[in-house]
């Protein structure tokens, strides 16, 4: 399992493993809960990892630097049975209001990007709502584009991206360069 601990200096990135990583995602996932249209399934907070369980998902933990390792920010990966087998779908991206603006959002992106290829995927996809501006910017200037829509129930308001994760697309970063870029934003 990689370890993205050195992708910034205010903040670490690392998988969900332990109990106290994901009581940790779950307390996020309920904050996530009190401002996400439409609600998140409360079936998905009490079965953590459930769908984002290895070896096909990931649930990547942010928090603080020492001292007080708070809980900043989760993302998740997934592979749900309407995507193909060597793709995955990239979920429940939250960052805390306190570490918004700091490049965090955009480090999970990134990390989730490192974690999805060593897991096997070549392709990530996603949705976001229309109305959710700086969620839509975030994933374009991370190498998303736009696709036709790819899940079978969806949301009026619903904007579906992909990226390619094989060398030579968007996302075919390593961690040495998520850890360089970070950095970067991170102290721009």
């Amino acid at each position: 399992m990689e370890d993205y601990t050195s992708l910034a200096p205010r903040f670490t990135i690392t998988p969900a493993l332990s109990v106290t990583d994901l009581a940790a995602v779950e307390g996020l996932l309920k904050v996530y809960c009190e401002t996400s249209i439409p609600p998140l399934p409360q079936t998905e907070l009490g079965n953590l990892p459930g769908v984002y369980a290895a070896p096909t998902g990931a649930l990547l933990l942010a928090r603080s630097t020492a001292p007080d390792t708070l809980p900043l920010g989760i993302i998740g990966l997934k592979c749900p049975a309407y995507l193909p087998g060597d793709v995955c779908e990239m979920s429940r991206l939250y960052v805390a209001p306190a570490a918004r603006g700091t490049g965090l959002g955009k480090a999970l992106v990134r990390a989730s990007f490192v974690e999805a290829k060593r897991l096997g995927y070549v392709a990530m996809r996603l949705g976001a709502f229309e109305s959710n501006g700086a969620a839509l910017r975030l994933y374009e200037a991370c190498g998303f584009r736009r696709r036709e829509r790819y899940k079978p129930k969806v949301f009026e308001g619903l904007v579906f991206f992909e990226i390619d994760l094989r060398d030579g697309g968007p996302g075919a970063m390593g961690k040495e360069m998520v850890e360089q870029e970070v950095v970067a934003v991170a102290e721009g």
